[in-house]
């Protein structure tokens, strides 16, 4: 059974904008309703495609670009989100969020999170 882990606000408010994010472009933020985006610096959305990229593929864009992976894979009761590369500027435009009033949280620019 997942362990779920999270430990900042700034976490929910993210997967908030995530299950949106997923609503209006898949209709859905359940189970087959996941995706990964690939973010520029600016924090516009330049690819996106439903479901897991391929792993390699993600790591040649790791480099280059912010990432988010987003997998209701037991939604609503389970889901799993990682981001990498991505600064809060990124993570707020892109998903339509404010990350201020999670205030001083311990941000990570990559990290892991299941929900």
């Amino acid at each position: 059974m997942p362990r779920v882990t999270v430990q900042y606000e700034y976490e929910w408010i993210i997967y908030g904008g995530c299950q949106e994010f997923a609503r209006r472009l898949l209709g859905g933020d359940d189970i087959g309703c996941g995706f990964t985006a690939l973010i520029d610096a600016n924090g516009y959305v330049i690819y996106f495609q439903s479901n897991e990229l391929k792993e390699d593929i993600r790591e040649e864009l790791k480099r280059n670009y912010g990432v988010i992976f987003f997998d209701p894979f037991d939604g609503p009761v389970h889901t799993f989100i990682s981001w990498n590369n991505c600064s809060r500027k990124m993570l707020e435009r892109s998903l339509n969020i404010s990350l201020e009033s999670a205030g001083n949280d311990f941000f990570s620019d990559s990290k892991q999170v299941m929900y």
